[in-house]
């Protein structure tokens, strides 16, 4: 299996595919609502992973690093707000999952609120 630039995917690296599925670093998802903007709680405290997209990319690579598994304080805030908001008016929290039933969050954009620093 590959990423979209054609790299071979690394466990514990989370990343698109090649297939327009996400890999998370263990397992594969499919794409269910590229942009939930509604009962944005719900999903960010069901969500099994919760994955940061800020979409940034190590220039002269081709790849980009910005997709990190959300930290379990990130999680908490993320729950305790029940909603998220974004720099980027792009910026969107896709609903993904696995065959297994996983539930991935996925937040594509740089966060503003809640604060997950």
């Amino acid at each position: 299996m590959r990423d979209y630039s054609g790299y071979p995917l690394q466990a514990g690296e989370p990343e698109y595919t090649d297939d327009d599925r996400f890999w998370d670093g263990t397992r594969l998802y499919r794409l269910l609502d590229d942009n939930v903007t509604k009962r944005q709680g719900v999903l960010l405290s069901a969500a099994d992973v919760v994955v940061l997209n800020a979409m940034d990319c190590c220039p002269g690579t081709g790849r980009c690093s910005s997709k990190t598994i959300a930290s379990e304080k990130a999680r908490g805030r993320l729950v305790t707000a029940g909603f998220v908001r974004f720099a980027e008016p792009e910026g969107t929290l896709q609903h993904w999952r696995a065959d297994d039933g996983t539930t991935l969050a996925l937040l594509v954009g740089e966060v503003t609120r809640p604060a997950l620093d």
